[in-house]
């Protein structure tokens, strides 16, 4: 293992960097980052209880636009760690996070050069035809597409395109969100949402904000049978305590699209369900209304119904079919919900909208959970404060590990998440939790596994819209520093998506004959990959591929899956009598066997079974 590292580290050194960047000065204007074409969002409406459309998977690549941790003290109640975290270097304590959206770079330069660190292969190997050419058939521009594979452990470059030229990697943003989590905030650090009560009769409630990034509605409502459970049967009035995140709730560049997708969601300190509800119809008789109900189910939100049951074999245009609107109206909220329904979907179809204050709905609901256990709010409008020092904690729900949610973030493509977590990275650093302050650690982060100065452009932490940019060889070289180090390693590959098993590569690379662990990234002018070809006994090629054009996203995602078939096909184990070897092109080392292959049969005078489909 030590030989294996000495190699990674000969090949982190191919560019210099430096470990210990510099973020600009305070007030410092915004760098610019080049435009991309605007991009409109393809729409899609999973079934209920479904992922939120996070990835990538339906959004588009252009531009929606509250407690004090003072240094040297522990954080404020409802910050448990089971996990020590190892610190990073310690950044400024800043006061608060004004102004617009600011770009953070690993640092303000770069050489062009600097951020390829892979020199394309020096012979024009077999492997490298066959994926030029299918980037020649593809009628894309050649600086349309950057493209770098390595393999790991040899370190052998099998290809090299664009490899220095900075792209919007669209949801593959996501990879260094997740390494600087595990990096900073350890694996087993869970964040516990905590109800406390004024002493008294009657005493006021307090509900406080830990900023979990995967509370739940069945959290929520576990907290208030908590309460229940105590013997609680009235309070004065329910406050909030959502201190610990500053005020700024749209992620940066989510301002360069208006709408109610759930996929754009706001984060909040007590934010639930990620930020989104569920609207589901289910058709009744043709011509008459469908049948509402959200998930989860609640009477925060009033619904209008304006939906329509289709007849049967009616084929719906796409303007036609379900579609809602939410917005805030007499002190709660209101679901406008439009569109034919087709009469033999019982099972319903859905749309998930993005929430316009988390926090205050997630406030509702509780009250509304408080109330159906037979606790009286005696004040029916709710507000800001903490609790006193004297106040009793009467309930309190932890999350999951951060392994666990990155898991969740990275997998399933959950922007909510991972802005959530952004925000969550500020802890010790910054008095007020902020995008800013988080992903200053995410950048440092990015430099400490090999990311190049300026390779690496951050405006948020999911890859929504036109924010962020990372050459592919930056890519590459981080995800191969990964490999080498013990305390993110497992965790961070397991997050990822497995080709036709999970998250959102369930549905590709079906017929890959190697399992590829990836990210994916969807924009409608970017698709996007970028992750591991599993070899076997610990061995990867580590690749990149950046596709940025004009409309197509789907189009481009085909072209993606081709590429990777190339590569997988290439560097498959080649079984042979009395040995092992990866493909002609992978440079693996064969294995002599002194045995008969395991998988070779003894001869038994019955022909082998065919294998199943």
């Amino acid at each position: 293992m030590n030989r294996l590292r000495v190699v990674i580290l000969a090949l982190l050194l191919c560019c210099s960097f430096s470990v210990s960047p510099s973020f600009g000065q305070e007030g410092d204007p915004p760098k610019v980052i080049p435009p991309v074409p605007e991009e409109e969002d393809p729409g899609l409406t999973p079934g209920p209880g479904g992922p939120v459309p996070g990835d990538g998977s339906a959004q588009s690549g252009k531009s929606e636009g509250k407690g004090d941790v003072e240094a040297g003290k522990e954080p404020p109640d409802g910050h448990e760690q089971k996990e020590e975290a190892k610190p990073l270097p310690e950044l400024p304590i800043e006061e608060g996070e004004e102004g617009g959206e600011e770009e953070v770079a690993v640092e303000a330069e770069a050489k062009p050069d600097r951020c390829a660190c892979y020199p394309a292969p020096e012979q024009e190997t077999s492997l490298v035809k066959k994926l030029s050419k299918v980037i020649s058939t593809s009628k894309l521009k050649s600086d349309e597409i950057g493209m770098v594979a390595v393999t790991y452990p040899e370190g052998d470059v099998l290809f090299a395109h664009n490899a220095a030229q900075l792209y919007n990697p669209a949801s593959v943003t996501k990879i260094f969100t997740s390494v600087a989590v595990l990096k900073a905030l350890g694996t087993g650090r869970r964040y516990t949402t905590k109800v406390f009560q004024e002493a008294g009769e009657c005493g006021a409630l307090v509900l406080q904000g830990a900023g979990d990034p995967g509370l739940s509605a069945s959290a929520v409502g576990k907290l208030a049978r908590q309460v229940v459970q105590t013997g609680t049967k009235c309070a004065a009035e329910l406050k909030y305590d959502i201190s610990l995140f500053d005020s700024k709730n749209l992620p940066p560049a989510y301002e360069q699209k208006q709408g109610n997708a759930g996929y754009r969601a706001k984060t909040g300190a007590l934010g639930m369900e990620y930020g989104a509800v569920w609207v589901n119809a289910y058709p009744t008789r043709p011509g008459e209304p469908g049948r509402l109900e959200t998930d989860p189910p609640t009477g925060c939100i009033s619904l209008v119904n304006k939906t329509t049951t289709a007849e049967p074999g009616e084929k719906i245009p796409a303007d036609e079919r379900l579609s809602a609107t939410i917005a805030e109206k007499g002190g709660g909220l209101q679901v406008v919900a439009r569109g034919r329904i087709p009469v033999k979907r019982t099972n319903g179809v859905s749309v998930s909208l993005a929430l316009p204050d988390p926090d205050m709905f997630t406030v509702c609901y509780f009250a509304e959970q408080l109330k159906m256990g037979g606790v009286v709010l005696r004040k029916g409008t709710f507000s800001a404060g903490r609790a006193s020092s004297s106040a009793a904690v009467v309930g309190q729900v932890p999350g999951n590990s951060s392994a666990s949610d990155v898991v969740e973030m990275s997998r399933n493509s959950r922007n909510y998440m991972a802005e959530q977590m952004v925000k969550l990275l500020s802890e010790g650093r910054c008095k007020q939790y902020s995008f800013k302050c988080g992903l200053k650690v995410v950048a440092k982060v990015a430099s400490e596994f090999g990311v190049e100065q300026g390779c690496l452009k951050l405006k948020n932490g999911s890859g929504l819209y036109d924010a962020n940019r990372v050459s592919p060889g930056a890519t590459v070289k981080f995800l191969l520093s990964v490999l080498t180090n013990d305390e993110v390693q497992r965790t961070f590959v397991k997050s990822l998506a497995v080709n036709g098993k999970s998250g959102t590569l369930h549905d590709r690379l079906r017929k890959s004959p190697l399992p590829v662990l990836a990210k994916t990234g969807t924009l409608d002018d970017v698709s996007a990959l970028a992750g591991y070809i599993d070899r076997k006994g610990g061995q990867y090629v580590a690749f990149a591929i950046y596709v940025n054009v004009d409309g197509g996203a789907v189009r481009h995602r085909k072209l993606i899956d081709d590429l990777v078939m190339v590569l997988a096909d290439a560097v498959k184990p080649v079984k042979k009598k009395g040995k092992v070897s990866s493909g002609k092109d992978g440079r693996s080392k064969e294995k002599k066997s002194g045995k008969k292959s395991g998988s070779s049969r003894k001869k038994s005078g019955t022909k082998a079974p065919k294998k199943g489909r």
